[in-house]
């Protein structure tokens, strides 16, 4: 019971905080004017929630009163009330607005082990326990002051945990995120310098073919003009012996008469 205690501790603030917050199941919640009280103090809970016009007939079947029970314990419509249920006082029922209506009720907390006890209303004998919806509530009861002084602050210190915890997973996903961002520049990095290692490599080749080819033409060019020469010089010499046997004879002293 002391671990349900220190659960239930975080629920009850909240419930608090919000006149209007609901139930787990979708109830309307008791909402008490205090966190935890001593056995004997006074205490106010209200509870709000909304009867459309449809079923107003049942706020006619009241009284409605107030219950403590064991925690987790239920009060059943059509079923007998409890031997462990307290009855601590009637709801006053009083229409807001619309539909909105409003039941209070201040009563003298029990005296009961300090523990944390299930809240309900109900008419006796219970045919009705919520207007279309459950209507429940948390109290608890401590046994000395100093003892509410811990739950409230142990309560504060889980409230303050959870929400540390909420902002250390999401911190952890903007981690996971950036990783996945860090790996894809890595990965386009090392894709970077393959393609660069790449282009240096046909760029080596490129340079070795151009010399190659550079090389080849120059050969074909050194066996070419040689080759050239030799017949300019053959011809030149044909021609000049072509030149010599053409030309004329002197004739001699004793030419013809």
């Amino acid at each position: 019971m002391r671990i349900l205690r220190w659960l239930m501790a975080i629920a009850i603030p909240m419930g608090s905080l919000a006149p209007t917050a609901a139930l787990a199941n979708g109830g309307a919640y008791i909402e008490l004017n205090g966190t935890h009280f001593l056995a004997g103090d006074a205490a106010v809970a209200e509870a709000y929630f909304s009867v459309p016009k449809t079923k107003r007939e049942l706020l006619e079947r009241g009284p409605f009163f107030a219950y403590v029970l064991p925690a987790g314990a239920q009060i059943r419509e059509g079923r007998p009330i409890p031997s462990d249920a307290t009855r601590v006082g009637a709801f006053e029922i009083e229409r807001e607005k619309g539909d909105a209506f409003e039941a209070r009720v201040a009563f003298t907390v029990p005296s009961l082990p300090g523990d944390f006890y299930s809240m309900a209303l109900c008419n006796d004998p219970c045919t009705i326990s919520g207007f279309g919806e459950p209507v429940g509530g948390t109290l608890s009861i401590v046994e000395t002051a100093r003892e509410a002084q811990l739950l409230t602050e142990r309560a504060r210190l889980q409230s303050r945990t959870y929400v540390l915890r909420r902002q250390i997973r999401k911190a952890e996903r903007q981690n996971e995120e950036l990783g996945s961002q860090i790996m894809g520049l890595e990965d386009a990095r090392r894709q970077v310098l393959e393609l660069t290692t790449e282009i240096a490599t046909l760029e080596r080749q490129l340079r070795d073919a151009r010399a190659e080819a550079s090389a080849a033409d120059e050969s074909s060019i050194v066996g070419v003009v040689p080759g050239a020469g030799i017949a300019i010089g053959l011809a030149a010499l044909v021609l000049v012996l072509f030149l010599l046997q053409r030309r004329p004879t002197r004739a001699g002293p004793h030419g013809a008469g």
